[in-house]
């Protein structure tokens, strides 16, 4: 007090007397919500290293992409030489050399925009990586395993329905032990003294029992379980929801890989014809028995069968990255 006679100083400390059953369940809400945290860390770190994995097939794909350009570049560059001799010979007109010449420019082109984009989507997988490195190194061909097709009820995101579904049923019957009668215990001690005479007699100690009835509550009790009700509803919904999305998705998956290794099985045969014409025009080239829009020609196709079939290839990996991570546990 500040006319500095009057001095209090009380302590007082309450414990809930909470039967088994309720003390059970009140700590079963912590253990839940510490699995919920789990449950969402391990979705998290699914879908990071799906993103890694998309980053490391984009980066494999643009490196193959470059390495057919420089294969044609090389090949183009060989024959430029040849066909700049047979010009000057007039075996060739020089409409059919310029005509060589753009193309030859235009593959040159297309190389140092493949190089540009493989270089950044190298770059950004070190940095989803973690890792600090400025070369370029080339990397190998992703995995095409499949992991085991896993009923939809053991998977991550079916666990993170279900502990979502005992973390609501657990906020129920809390709801409906709060609503029950409570004892409580405590303990006071305290000080108070004036200094007027003997304080060192004025420590003083109680304790006690205490009983909370409740008697009204305005029906908030029956709104609470009323609203956990309905999101449970919801919960379950969801599940059947995603559980046969989950099926349809893994059919349609694998469907898809078979099917584009049908494509890559046809552009396969079709990528042998087209090299067994290059490798002809290429003998027929010298004598000039061949036109040069016909060699051209001839690259271009080489060129788009290859491209297409890095493009199947790509998908399948990205097929293969999708239903891995469908499926994990």
């Amino acid at each position: 007090i500040t006319n500095g006679q009057n001095v209090t100083a009380v302590v007082r400390v309450s414990k809930d007397l909470l039967g088994k059953e309720n003390l059970k369940t009140r700590l079963s809400n912590y253990s839940l919500s510490i699995r919920q945290l789990f449950n969402q860390s391990k979705i998290s770190e699914i879908a990071l290293n799906k993103a890694i994995t998309d980053q490391y097939i984009q980066t494999y794909a643009l490196q193959k992409q470059y390495e057919i350009s420089s294969e044609i570049i090389k090949l183009l560059r060989d024959e430029e030489i040849i066909l700049k001799k047979l010009t000057q010979n007039s075996a060739f007109k020089q409409t059919d050399y310029l005509s060589f010449m753009v193309t030859l420019q235009q593959n040159i082109l297309a190389s140092q925009q493949q190089y540009a984009d493989w270089l950044n989507n190298y770059a950004t997988l070190n940095y989803l990586c973690g890792i600090v490195d400025t070369t370029l190194q080339k990397i190998d061909p992703p995995l095409t395993l499949i992991s085991q097709i896993l009923p939809f009820e053991l998977t991550i995101y079916a666990e993170n329905y279900k502990t979502d579904s005992l973390k609501l049923s657990n906020d129920a019957k809390i709801i409906n032990y709060d609503y029950r009668p409570k004892l409580s215990t405590y303990v006071d001690a305290g000080y108070s003294s004036s200094f007027i005479a003997t304080p060192y007699k004025n420590f003083g100690a109680s304790i006690g029992f205490t009983l909370t009835v409740p008697i009204y509550d305005g029906n908030q009790r029956k709104k609470s379980l009323q609203q956990i009700q309905l999101q449970q509803d919801s919960r379950n919904k969801y599940f059947e929801f995603q559980k046969n999305q989950y099926k349809e998705q893994v059919i349609q998956l694998q469907n898809q890989i078979g099917q584009y290794r049908q494509m890559i099985e046809t552009a396969d045969q079709q990528m042998s014809y087209a090299q067994t014409l290059i490798d002809a025009n290429l003998k027929q080239l010298p004598t000039g028995d061949v036109k040069v829009t016909d060699f051209i020609l001839s690259i271009n196709n080489l060129i788009n069968l290859k491209s297409e079939l890095v493009q199947f290839e790509t998908t399948i990996y990205n097929l293969y990255n999708q239903l891995n991570n469908l499926t994990l546990q």
